[in-house]
């Protein structure tokens, strides 16, 4: 009698998610569940999954990678490869969600739209979106379609290959955690896109549970192999990332970009890597070519837009002053050594980079051999 209800179906609770064991599952993990007094299986509370051995972390000759191609472009520049962190990051209402949509969008067609390229390999995209009411929700279900036009749709009437889901209405952590590694697990994904990963924290200015958030996050890439892309709010009042969270992607996104208003035109928002804390691990954010969209009354929906931006007029003198302090008296220097020179007067990295762009389009410098120095 005992051996036929241990046979039987049991529920046991694993790391907060229902699991079904049967005596198969059990014997295949031996010391992970032992039979209660009703003949049912149940995970041990003390078991701890066993280390990987050696061999399946030792890097050898034999290892055979991955991935050949880029999986997201914003025009010739690479983003991100597969099983790598994307960060977007914009306050409410400057336009996250049209970036991610449009990703989406890119992916679906396997065209360039608004300027991204995503290398399919023929998987499906997840757009989980923690923030927003599901009517919001659904509106930007819909926005998916009428940017795609025509899309494909599934044997239930959906977009094929997409999956949004809303999860507003899930305020723990630990279960919107649950959600998506479920879903993951079914190796079926190639694009997923967390519209706001903070509510995967506990607290973003707890530093021990951002870095493990961050971790999550990072695993979730490489052991699916899939392209990540994570939303962010800045720090109120500046370009900076919000919280220890914030801290912990800087050091382990590949790509950082910032949705703004862009100066002159409020109408107008960018895609930008102008701010200091914009990074881009394969390309160079000094050399970056921003996105521009707006409201488009004919789509009802924000959309590419031709903007070229207005020179500032007190920017450019700026720069102008602080080349004239480090190559006076006919000093030239290489780029790196400008570079360096400008980050000793007390300039960012990242701005001084710009500048130097900024300065080399103006036809304020000579380049002549890869060697900076003032026109006369």
């Amino acid at each position: 009698m005992r051996e036929k209800l241990a046979d039987k179906l049991a529920k046991t609770k694993s790391n907060g998610r229902i699991t079904k064991i049967t005596r198969q599952m059990a014997e295949a993990e031996p010391g992970r569940y032992f039979v209660d007094h009703m003949g049912m299986y149940r995970e041990k509370p003390d078991w701890k999954p066993p280390l990987p051995s050696l061999e399946q972390l030792r890097m050898t000759f034999n290892y055979k990678k991955k991935n050949s191609t880029p999986a997201l472009l914003s025009g010739n520049t690479t983003l991100i490869n597969y099983g790598e962190l994307f960060v977007i990051v914009g306050l409410p209402g400057q336009g996250k969600t049209a970036i991610c949509e449009s990703n989406i969008v890119a992916q679906h067609t396997r065209k360039q739209y608004f300027g991204f390229t995503f290398n399919s390999r023929g998987g499906k995209a997840l757009l989980a979106d923690t923030e927003r009411h599901p009517d919001d929700v659904s509106d930007s279900y819909n926005n998916i379609a009428k940017r795609i036009g025509n899309p494909q749709l599934d044997k239930d009437g959906e977009i094929k290959d997409l999956v949004c889901l809303s999860l507003a209405e899930h305020a723990s952590a630990e279960e919107l955690k649950g959600i998506l590694e479920r879903e993951l697990s079914t190796g079926e994904y190639e694009l997923v896109i967390l519209d706001g990963i903070l509510d995967f924290c506990l607290s973003m200015n707890d530093d021990k549970d951002a870095t493990d958030v961050v971790k999550w996050a990072r695993m979730l890439a490489v052991k699916h192999n899939i392209a990540l892309i994570l939303t962010l709010h800045p720090n109120k009042g500046t370009e900076t990332l919000a919280g220890h969270l914030g801290a912990f992607l800087y050091r382990w996104a590949r790509a950082i970009l910032f949705v703004r208003s862009v100066k002159n035109d409020k109408s107008v928002k960018e895609l930008t890597a102008e701010p200091d804390m914009a990074k881009l691990s394969h390309g160079d954010a000094a050399s970056f070519q921003p996105v521009y969209f707006t409201w488009d009354p004919n789509y009802q929906l924000l959309m590419p837009c031709d903007y070229t931006p207005q020179q500032d007029r007190g920017k450019a003198d700026k720069i102008k002053n602080a080349l004239e302090v480090v190559l006076a008296d006919g000093k030239r220097y290489r780029y790196g050594e400008l570079v360096e020179q400008l980050v000793k007067l007390g300039h960012a990295k990242g701005t001084a980079k710009r500048w130097i762009t900024s300065a080399t389009e103006d036809e304020l410098l000579n380049t002549t051999g890869g060697i900076y120095s003032l026109k006369i």
